[in-house]
């Protein structure tokens, strides 16, 4: 897309002018260079060659310019005019002096896999690293997959080192890691591995924006040639398999000398140039914590030609890998993931979406040809040609983010649009993302629409039924859990965060999502934590939420509570779980035996309790709560399932000094056989005990005996009830 007001910018000593925009949340969209003016009347002048292109944008219906994109020879037209109109003639002159420009323009394939395989942001550097990369590796010319790898470093070489140049502009004669140096050392690995049959097979199937994931590592030890090899050579396992390479090194705080690795450089400082494998072998050998572990496993996965990345979430880091065309987490102990490499934004959901838009190729080409026309109409002054072209781009793949971000912002700067056009693309937005990436749908309506059409509504009543058309929208929390709170939270600020707008969303909210498994509990949640500023609105609230029920008070509370928490136990979510149990904590009286706790905290309290099966008329979800707390609690669950199985997930990992379990005094003979198990991660567990025959208070000691866990897990294998009243492990908590 065209943008009349850019500018120019110096990056670096060795980049040459260019255009570069970079939108909001990591949404970057090129802009083309406008032609010169030789006529001084305001107009650019398009090259003779591109007539026909301007013709089709600025003249003829849709029915003729749709027969024209599915002409063979108006794709290769299309990406020239992209790059000639990005690039000014002369460093295209300079570029071409290997013959790169000219190949480049005689290969279709290879220029859409240059153009849309992600974002742009310094489209000349882009092609100075691939003219660099061709010239020191000719079979990047001449063979698919190294010219798909070569792309891949030129694109996101350039695009890093554009940001990074950007984050340090202040600091002076600052040199970026991401240097042609770096990135050849890093393309070399995998040309030479993948020539010798060293790569996973996998590394044969990706495309150019798949190897971009590869290229995007950033520099830095991990990926030194060293490191790259061994990690080739001694972690060589079935892609599926990746996702558990971090545990082949051990978790561990304090290297062999008490240095924490806090310390930053004297944790691995002693054993510095002993491991020939640089980073990675030094990891496996001498430990690390969850950063480290989790990079190791990443760049495993990576090392042999598949992609991975690592990810933030709060006080920990995991990773992901793709060994198909699914991203699986690894290491991931919370669905608040931020990842640190993306294209569209760091959230789980952006790259889920990402995965999908590029997956359908076929889709996202045509997508890419009707923006491209439009950003001509927009060149050539005729901007309702180019809405109709944007408008047609979005419904070629309605989940193109890239080209959702350029639409909205691009309106926004023309303004044009009326109350009514604004709400239908705020439908739109709604109906191509609402169900399977309702994350996505806030984050566009929030940041791009609402700015606009929200001024527009002059009437409480028009921007309550543009939330809850929102709302209505929403199916499923796909592809996972998200702050689904906060989006209530900047909603009630859109209505005016008063009474009134809170009065509407507790009592419209929950009806909604009456029905839904996902939105249920975070709604009532959030509209229950709205009564402590609004009191005069409880019994608003308990009538809405309870219209089956006249009952209003600690009944109301504990159905509400119960609904919470099994919402809550079917996805594993705390926060619910927790917040469920502090509606109806008052509730919860001392009911366990006395015994003696083990030394340290009570680790299970602010955890979550999920279980197999339920038996609501023996054990109401709500007082599920207190079964990890010191005042007891209780489950029971039914009889038709082969097995029992019982999981406590923990706030924290942690270092157990003992377990204690508190069955119901009735019919305790029905725990007996009961094996006890812990994990630090969810799937490899260890076991610690077996009840052979159930007491009302069984104790396993575990001090000294090092048991690091964060999930128990009871099994009692036989089809029958099972109750308990209590599981308290105690201990020292990790960081």
């Amino acid at each position: 897309m065209i943008h009349r007001n850019s500018a120019f910018t110096h990056s670096s000593p060795f980049m040459k002018p260019t255009l570069s925009i970079l939108t909001a949340a990591c949404l970057v969209t090129w802009a083309p260079l406008l032609y010169a003016d030789e006529n001084g009347d305001g107009r650019q002048n398009t090259p003779p060659r591109f007539n026909t292109l301007v013709t089709m944008a600025t003249q003829v219906d849709s029915k003729t310019y749709q027969d024209f994109l599915e002409a063979p020879t108006t794709a290769p037209l299309l990406y020239r005019w992209v790059i000639e109109s990005s690039v000014p003639e002369d460093t295209l002159k300079d570029l071409n002096k290997s013959g790169i420009i000219n190949r480049l323009f005689s290969d279709t394939v290879w220029m859409e896999g240059l153009l849309n395989s992600g974002p742009i942001p310094n489209i000349e550097l882009a092609l100075a690293n691939l003219a660099f990369l061709c010239e020191k590796d000719k079979q990047a010319i001449v063979k698919p997959i190294y010219k798909k790898l070569a792309t891949a470093f030129a694109l996101e070489y350039a695009r890093q080192a554009d940001a990074d140049l950007k984050r340090n502009s202040k600091k002076k004669n600052y040199q970026t890691r991401w240097s042609q140096e770096r990135m050849l050392q890093y393309y070399t690995y995998f040309r030479t591995s993948h020539a010798k049959g060293l790569l996973n097979p996998v590394f044969d199937t990706l495309d150019f924006w798949d190897m971009r994931i590869l290229a995007g590592r950033a520099p830095g030890d991990w990926i030194d040639t060293e490191s790259l090899e061994w990690m080739r050579d001694n972690v060589r396992l079935p892609a599926q398999q990746y996702t558990g390479a971090c545990w082949q090194a051990p978790y561990r705080l304090n290297n062999e000398f008490g240095e924490s690795i806090h310390s930053g450089g004297p944790y691995y400082a002693p054993f510095t140039g002993l491991y020939k494998g640089g980073r990675a072998e030094m990891t496996r050998e001498i430990g690390a914590v969850c950063g480290g572990l989790s990079t190791y496993g990443a760049i495993a996965a990576i090392a042999n030609g598949i992609p991975a990345l690592t990810m933030g979430e709060p006080g920990h880091c995991a990773y992901t890998v793709r060994p198909d065309k699914t991203w699986i987490p690894a290491y991931s102990l919370s669905w608040k993931r931020g990842c640190h490499w993306c294209f569209y934004g760091h959230q789980w959901s952006n790259l889920i979406v990402t995965q999908n838009m590029f997956s359908d190729k076929e889709s996202r080409q045509k997508s890419f040809q009707l923006m491209t026309m439009g950003d001509i109409a927009w060149k050539e002054g005729a901007a309702d040609h180019a809405r109709e072209f944007y408008q047609e781009a979005l419904k070629a793949q309605p989940i193109n983010l890239a080209h959702w971000v350029q639409y909205l912002d691009w309106e926004r700067q023309q303004n044009t649009l009326n109350k009514q056009q604004w709400q239908a693309v705020s439908d739109q937005i709604i109906e191509s993302y609402g169900k399977d990436y309702p994350e996505i749908a806030w984050n566009l309506l929030s940041d791009k629409v609402y700015p606009a059409l929200m001024p527009l509504l002059t009437t409480q009543q028009e921007k309550s039924k543009a939330i809850l058309q929102f709302h209505k929208g929403l199916a499923t929390m796909t592809p996972a859990v998200w702050d689904f709170a906060a989006a209530l939270k900047k909603q009630a600020q859109l209505l005016g965060n008063d009474e009134e707008a809170i009065r509407f969303m507790i009592t419209s909210l929950p009806t909604v999502h009456l029905k839904s498994r996902d939105y249920l509990a975070p709604t009532l949640i959030w509209c229950t934590e709205q009564l402590a500023q609004f009191p005069n609105l409880q019994k608003s609230f308990y009538d809405s939420v309870a219209s089956s029920s006249a009952e209003i008070g600690s009944k109301i509370m504990e159905q509400l509570a119960s609904s919470i928490i099994k919402q809550a136990e079917r996805t594993g979510d705390i926060d619910s779980f927790q917040a469920a149990g502090r509606l109806v904590k008052d509730q919860f009286k001392p009911k366990l035996p006395q015994f003696e706790p083990f030394p340290g905290e009570l680790l299970t309290s602010g955890g979550i309790l999920m279980l197999n099966s339920t038996h609501d008329r023996y054990g109401p979800a709500w007082q599920h709560w207190g079964v990890l707390e010191s005042c007891g609690g209780a489950f029971h669950t039914n009889n038709r399932e082969p097995k029992t199985e019982v999981k406590v997930i923990m706030p924290r990992m942690g270092e157990l000094s003992g377990l204690v379990i508190v069955s119901r005094q009735s019919h305790i003979n029905r725990g007996d056989g009961t094996i006890i198990e812990v994990s630090e991660d969810g799937s490899d567990w260890k076991q610690i005990g077996t009840i052979e025959k159930m007491k009302r208070v069984q104790r396993f000691d575990l001090n000294g005996k090092n048991i690091r866990a964060k999930y128990i897990r009871i099994t009692c294998p036989k089809k029958d009830y099972y109750h308990l009243e209590g599981i308290l492990a105690y201990g020292r908590r990790l960081a």
